[in-house]
């Protein structure tokens, strides 16, 4: 049976950012450095690191357990899948979940095989602080909005809004 304890200051805290269009990002980067300065940043931006990972196996279950509202994954992660392939396992039970990828690999066909993804951003390490801002914010566009610019149904953002809604 699943554990279903939470913490009131857990609770309020995930009340509050669903109240407020709070974004929860899960960074997946194997490299110590960047995984801190992502960190750093997602917060400085206003936004919510819901955890952080350097493995493919640890993702999955981070994603599943934490709903992320946008994922920043470098493509070549530990474990038994890169960032790519993890993106496609993870958009079969969550194919709204906005990917930046944020990579050292410039290479042709890592571009093209990301790309096949859809609903991503591609940014080339090192960046600045304006790129990622940029990135996460298209991703976030994006994903509310299919190709005719026209609000998406049953995005995560809307879901959060009827829940507020019959909370408060």
């Amino acid at each position: 049976m699943p554990n279903y304890y939470c913490s009131l200051s857990s609770w309020h805290q995930l009340l509050t950012q669903i109240m407020h269009g709070v974004m929860n990002i899960l960074i997946i980067e194997d490299e110590d450095l960047y995984a801190d300065q992502l960190e750093m940043l997602v917060e400085k931006m206003g936004y919510h690191c819901s955890g952080i990972t350097d493995n493919s196996v640890d993702a999955l279950a981070l994603v599943a357990r934490n709903r992320p509202d946008v994922l920043l994954m470098d493509v070549h992660i530990q474990g038994d899948y890169d960032g790519i392939e993890l993106t496609q396992m993870i958009r079969k039970d969550f194919p709204y979940i906005p990917v930046v990828f944020i990579t050292s690999m410039t290479d042709d066909m890592t571009f093209r095989r990301a790309s096949r993804m859809g609903l991503i951003q591609f940014i080339v390490k090192p960046f600045s602080d304006l790129q990622l801002q940029r990135a996460i914010e298209l991703a976030i566009q994006d994903v509310k909005t299919d190709s005719t610019g026209k609000e998406r149904e049953g995005t995560t953002w809307q879901k959060y809004l009827l829940l507020g809604d019959h909370l408060f």
